[in-house]
């Protein structure tokens, strides 16, 4: 069974509910996919779920979460 890394276990779930906006970590914690992963999406050209706050990077959570509702594949 992989390790999850300290980071993410420290990431509180319940508290995610209420926050639009999500770091990669968080983001990665809600919804299993790695954080090197999710880094690789938002450098994707017109990504509509990133939001960039000066060079960090950040997810938003509601259209994040409907493209892989509705993602076959990623």
């Amino acid at each position: 069974m992989p390790k999850v890394p300290d980071v993410v276990k420290k990431v509180n779930i319940a508290d995610l509910q209420y926050k639009p906006i999500l770091t990669i970590t968080e983001a990665a914690a809600l919804t299993g996919i790695g954080q090197n992963k999710i880094e690789n999406m938002l450098k994707e050209p017109d990504c509509p779920y990133v939001l960039q706050n000066g060079c960090k990077k950040m997810v938003k959570k509601d259209i994040f979460l409907d493209f892989l509702l509705n993602a076959s594949q990623i």
